[in-house]
């Protein structure tokens, strides 16, 4: 599952040279809230991230939302 979600690097940190565990902080936050949807997937990011790096993507946000409820 967090490798799902670093391969979407909705951040660009992976990309940045970041390592793959860079999203579990957040990863954690979701999966407690199994089956997660993506209007909390996008809540999660705003809160971990500032406004800049928190705004994902539609597609962004089903992926990540899709990746942590096939765990």
């Amino acid at each position: 599952m967090l490798r799902a979600v670093a391969a979407v690097d909705p951040t660009g940190l992976v990309a940045m040279g970041c390592p793959d565990d860079e999203y579990a902080p957040e990863v954690d936050r979701l999966i407690p809230l199994v089956p997660v949807t993506v209007d909390q997937v996008r809540a999660v990011w705003l809160d971990m991230f500032d406004d800049s790096l928190g705004v994902l993507t539609d597609l962004q946000a089903r992926q990540i939302a899709d990746a942590v409820n096939q765990r």
